[in-house]
């Protein structure tokens, strides 16, 4: 898992996840700065071969590419 903060100054936590069809994504998960925080949980698709390669990957991205990366990311299904 890694922090970071966005352009308006939230901070995220983005952690590797994997869906069931075996699709690999970045989950960006808010950093709760009080109770009226109510942002869910967003991913994006993010190529990689396995969850070890996505993990590396995220852990080394510019948090520019991050922030690019959030802006593209949706809801994360359950």
């Amino acid at each position: 898992m890694r922090r970071f903060t966005d352009a308006r100054g939230q901070a995220w936590d983005v952690t590797p996840g994997r869906a069931s069809w075996g699709a690999l994504f970045g989950l960006f998960v808010p950093v709760s700065s009080g109770p009226e925080d109510t942002r869910e949980v967003l991913q994006a698709p993010v190529a990689a071969d396995t969850m070890e390669e996505l993990a590396l990957r995220l852990d080394q991205m510019p948090e520019d590419e991050l922030r690019a990366l959030l802006e593209k990311a949706g809801p994360a299904l359950s």
